[in-house]
């Protein structure tokens, strides 16, 4: 008896060993700009820093958590897009320095970002305000946030499709209008100007996965 433990606790650690191995290698074969946000995400997610937004938004047991939507109303008012109408010294700043800006408070220190950053700072604030979130990179150039919710009109728990920066953008020039009514919200159908590229990752701290069939032959 005491043999045959013995035997099933050997498979046991090696089916354990097994699995480490072959999720590392699974993990080695992810592309570079992927294995690149999946470090942010490591980063952002931890409890350390969750923490520190927290600390940083000013947060308390008495203070109530953002829903997406209203992330979505912030990000548009505490973060701005940078545009050929901005001033010329802003623009130069950002183009020199904005590739340095990977950390969430540094982005909203410095003010500016496009896609990445908003992206960036959407999923550490949806991760501080109890949301589980994941980076959508498409390799076309460009990055939104899928948000594990139960969509409008849908009854199960689904990853949901938020286009940040246009949706930051249209909250910013909607004040008047309720968030959760942005069409960037649940709405992957939107994109009309461009191909969504062949590769395009849903990223997680611990994972990725390819999204192309939910997103390919739409357009971006």
């Amino acid at each position: 008896m005491r043999a045959l433990f013995k035997i099933l606790l050997v498979v046991l650690v090696l089916a354990s060993f097994g699995g480490l191995v072959y999720r590392e290698v699974l993990i080695r074969q992810y592309p570079i700009s992927v294995r690149h946000y999946q470090h942010i995400m490591k980063e952002i997610t931890s409890e350390e820093y969750i923490t520190k937004m927290q600390e940083y938004l000013g947060f308390s047991e008495y203070r109530p958590r953002m829903h997406y939507s209203i992330i979505l109303q912030w990000l548009g008012e505490n973060l701005e897009y940078p545009t050929e109408y901005s001033d010329n010294e802003v623009l130069d700043t950002f183009r020199k320095t904005n590739e340095n800006h990977e950390d969430p408070i540094e982005i909203l220190e410095f003010g500016f970002g496009r896609c990445g950053e908003f992206t960036i700072v959407y999923t550490a604030l949806c991760f501080t305000n109890g949301w589980e979130a994941r980076m959508v990179l498409d390799f076309n150039d460009h990055m939104w946030v899928e948000v594990l919710t139960i969509p409008p009109n849908n009854i199960t728990l689904k990853w949901m499709h938020i286009e940040v920066t246009d949706g930051a953008i249209w909250c910013k020039n909607n004040p008047d209008k309720n968030p959760i009514d942005c069409p960037k919200i649940n709405n992957p159908t939107m994109y009309s100007n461009k191909d969504v590229g062949n590769w395009v990752w849903a990223i997680e701290s611990d994972r990725a996965e390819r999204v192309d069939d939910i997103y390919k032959g739409m357009k971006l």
